[in-house]
């Protein structure tokens, strides 16, 4: 009994640790948009003629449910979107087969695919975070960004000691585990 009570609470101790974890702003300001960009590339899209959107094959799931396979034989096959919608990128960085918490351990569910927030812990770009974000599935990867490097120059005008590095962004498109949240919804909705 006493091994299962320290195994449960060591791992309710990583659960928790887990769901205050942050963003590195750094990340997000120097590399996050190539890195998705190199993913995004490794996808293939299609482009809705109806709603003129262009989507992964789990974006068309998602959106489409059951009439997803129709709509994605009749959709043209086109690039990867030039400055994606956090809705767009999600099937294939938050989760699917290019997410960065693909085949990583959750903390949270002891379960394989992760957060990228737990994928990315021990590193310098995910930490304890210090910030919290307010945004919109539909914003776009470059609205994100430009809002982040405004808001950082207004911090380094106010205190040159500023450094993007300390800030840990509580954010819940990295922090939620969106395999159990958007793929499991699709897997559902597709079957």
């Amino acid at each position: 009994k006493a091994a299962s009570e320290i195994v449960n609470g060591g791992t309710k101790f990583l659960a928790d640790a887990s769901s205050g974890l942050g963003i590195s702003l750094k990340f997000m300001l120097d590399d996050f948009k190539a890195e998705a960009t190199h993913k995004l590339a490794r996808t293939e899209w299609r482009r809705d003629p109806e709603m003129e959107v262009q989507l992964c094959r789990s974006g068309f799931d998602k959106l489409f449910k059951e009439s997803a396979h129709e709509r994605w034989e009749r959709a043209a096959v086109s690039d990867p979107p030039e400055n994606p919608s956090f809705l767009q990128m999600a099937p294939v960085v938050s989760y699917g087969a290019l997410a960065y918490g693909c085949g990583r351990f959750c903390p949270r569910d002891g379960q394989e695919d992760s957060s990228i927030v737990d994928a990315l812990r021990g590193t310098s770009i995910s930490n304890q975070a210090t910030h919290y974000i307010s945004w919109v599935w539909g914003y776009s990867v470059n609205m994100i960004t430009d809002a982040l490097e405004q808001w950082t120059a207004e911090q380094k005008s106010r205190n040159p000691s500023f450094r993007a590095i300390d800030v840990l962004i509580w954010w819940c498109f990295f922090n939620n585990n969106q395999f159990r949240i958007l793929q499991d919804a699709v897997q559902t909705t597709s079957t």
